[in-house]
């Protein structure tokens, strides 16, 4: 019994052991869900995580299965699990020969590989083992899709090598520093070539190029680098001294390089040797200038306008017509104001014409100067073209007022040549009629069109070619030929000529041709046998006359020598007989009527003797009448005494009239007999 109660109380008591290992169990099994649940919670976020990353992660066993993938690679690659990963991955028939999970496997290292799927992108793996509950190891793997980072890297690495193939390839030296110079980035192969230094010798010494720099204008270079930090474009030209001694010119420019901030951290530019250029440029200036200069000596007016009108150039000659400055050029001149108002019209339409490509040739208008007054000109214009663009005009004004006076004269000298009597013409030298007017042509029996082109000999017959020939020699020689020649006329017959024939030259001073002109003298030659007839007729009547002209002039002759001989011996006889008794009659006492008889009678005998006394004065010009009637007395032989008598005088009165006649005429020193002399005189 007691065995029983003790087997029963053993029993009681494993009872009591068992409900409480069962109430431990069951807590533990609550643990345990609970665990488990926390656990497939912990799970479901993990694989939420895992399958939500833009990266691929798979488990893969050393057998290369494939135990597990996320979400990327079964959407990449479908649900492969299970599979061979060198098959579904990489499109292989065997494993790689150099498979990153072997290597981490065997190796427990961590694996970083890039590949190329079967898919064609480009991937990053990062192999790391795992052990397996089981105590096996497999391998996780973190793949990334890497085709657009390596896209972007070849892209960046052909970009660089492009960069740097255009770098070492151009003439310019490309350069990029910090923001503070104190390094250098990068310099192009050609700061070797220009600057003559090395490119070592900068990327040492960023600042050292300075030192090539012309120390005039260095000043302004180190001034650029604060408008660079500003964050300011800059270009600046400057002069180098390279070690060999040359001096070149540099035109470098710059820009700021901003980081992903906006912020300037460094600085690029491009630096390029315009010394050719700038020599180019100087020679440039100069031909400018020449031109310039050479236009300001062109006696025509040299202009620019642009398109809309306005003047940008005019030279010397230029302003000298229109009498506006080159301020008033500054200030805006606009074409239009050169013109009067009733030819701006045209101008207009004209220039917009030019622009749209006809040339319009010479074009002749009234221009208008600043101060009103109008001149004609010719103008020729053509588009300026700059880089296959019109820009505007140039062209040249010519002042034909000269010409316009010239015309107006040829149309006046042309009018007097056509309306003239005389036929004028003009050959070459060969020689041919090149131009005959209305006269020439009219006494030669054609037309001025018929005559034009005709020989010249072909106005002549034989009998005048020798006298034609002549001519022709002397206008060569000489210049001219004036002479009578017959010419013949287009119904064959002859007609006289008086003809000048001159040699025409060219502005170089060689024969150009022959102009004549051309008198019909047959009215003068039918004159001339007229008068001919009548200089006979008046020959045989002239030598009629001529006798009887003869006989009347040795009577008139006689009969003057009488004429005078009487007019003399009437006035001698009146001085001698007559009025030296009226003088002493005068002397004697008188009563009035006797004297006023006396000058009756005196008034009487001058005016019966003044003719007589004028044909002495015409030989004795210079004397006194007093001393004509001394000349007189001296002629007749009579003595100073005598005459003194006869005049009521004394002989030494006499003695110096008759000094004052051989004074008079011009016997005062030669000597000679005073009465022969007088006697000559007759």
């Amino acid at each position: 019994m007691k065995d029983e109660d003790k087997m029963k109380e053993h029993l009681i008591q494993e009872l009591g052991e068992l409900r409480q290992r069962a109430a431990e169990l069951e807590a533990s099994e609550m643990k345990l869900k609970q665990m488990w649940e926390e656990l497939e919670a912990e799970n479901s976020k993990v694989d939420f995580i895992v399958n939500s990353i833009t990266s691929g992660i798979d488990i893969v066993s050393y057998d290369y299965r494939i135990q597990y993938q996320n979400k990327f690679l079964r959407e990449r690659f479908g649900d492969i699990r299970g599979k061979l990963c060198y098959e579904e991955y990489m499109n292989r028939d065997k494993p790689c020969s150099d498979c990153p999970m072997r290597r981490a496997i065997e190796n427990n290292s961590v694996e970083l590989t890039e590949l190329i799927g079967a898919d064609g992108r480009n991937y990053e793996v990062h192999t790391t083992p795992i052990q397996n509950p089981d105590g096996t190891i497999s391998a996780v793997e973190v793949v990334m899709d890497i085709t657009e980072r390596k896209q972007v890297e070849e892209a960046l690495r052909t970009s660089e090598r492009r960069f740097r193939q255009l770098a070492e390839s151009i003439w310019e030296v490309f350069w990029m520093t910090d923001l503070e110079r104190t390094r250098m980035i990068y310099a192009s192969p050609a700061y070797e070539v220009i600057w003559g230094r090395t490119c070592k010798s900068l990327y040492e010494k960023p600042r050292s190029f300075l030192d090539a720099i012309h120390s005039e204008d260095r000043e302004r270079v180190i001034a650029t680098f604060e408008k660079q930090a500003q964050g300011d474009p800059t270009e600046v030209e400057y002069r180098i001294m390279r070690p060999d001694g040359s001096v070149r010119w540099i035109r470098s420019r710059g820009f700021p390089v901003r980081n992903d901030l906006g912020e300037i951290y460094r600085v690029a530019g491009v630096a390029e040797d315009i010394t050719n250029r700038k020599s180019v440029e100087d020679a440039l200036q100069k031909s400018e200038k020449r031109l310039r200069d050479l236009a300001d000596l062109l006696p025509e007016a040299v202009y620019e306008i642009d398109l809309d009108g306005n003047f940008t150039y005019a030279n010397q000659r230029a302003f000298q017509l229109s009498g506006y400055s080159q301020e008033d050029l500054n200030r805006g001149l606009n074409a239009l104001q050169m013109f009067i108002p009733g030819d701006r019209g045209r101008v207009k339409k004209n220039i917009s014409r030019i622009l749209a490509g006809e040339d319009l040739g010479f074009m002749e208008y009234t221009a208008q100067r600043k101060d009103g007054s109008t001149f004609p000109v010719v103008i020729h214009s053509a588009p300026i073209i700059q880089d296959s663009k019109i820009e505007g005009l140039r062209g040249i004004i010519i002042d034909i007022s000269g010409l316009k006076e010239t015309e107006r004269k040829v149309r006046t000298l042309s009018s007097a040549v056509e309306q003239s009597i005389d036929g004028i013409a003009i050959g070459d030298l060969k020689p041919k009629l090149v131009y005959v007017n209305e006269a020439f042509a009219r006494m030669h029996g054609y037309s001025p069109e018929e005559m034009i082109g005709m020989k010249v000999v072909n106005l002549y017959d034989k009998e005048q070619m020798d006298q034609y020939k002549k001519g022709i020699k002397q206008v060569k020689t000489q210049g001219s030929w004036i002479g009578e020649i017959d010419h013949i006329r287009k119904d064959g017959t002859h007609f006289p000529t008086y003809m000048t024939v001159t040699l025409l030259k060219d502005e170089k001073g060689k024969p150009a041709g022959k102009v004549g002109v051309c008198r019909d003298i047959t009215k003068l030659k039918e004159a001339e046998k007229v008068l001919r007839k009548r200089e006979k007729e008046l020959e045989i009547k002239t030598n009629s006359l001529e006798e009887v002209n003869t006989a009347l002039r040795v009577l008139l002759k006689r009969r003057d020598k009488d004429k005078t001989e009487l007019e003399e011996k009437v006035l001698v006889n009146m001085k001698e007989l007559v009025v030296p008794f009226l003088e002493k009659l005068k002397k004697t006492p008188l009563d009035p009527q006797q004297v006023a008889y006396l000058n009756v009678l005196e008034t009487n005998l001058n005016a019966i003797i003044s003719p007589f006394l004028r044909m002495l004065h015409a030989k004795y010009v210079r004397l006194t009448p007093t001393e004509i009637q001394v000349a007189n007395l001296i002629k007749e032989g009579k003595n100073t005494k005598e005459i003194g008598e006869v005049m009521m005088v004394s002989p030494r009165t006499i003695e110096t009239h008759r000094k004052k006649i051989r004074k008079k005429f011009g016997m005062e020193k030669k000597g000679g007999n005073l009465r022969s002399h007088l006697l000559s005189l007759q």
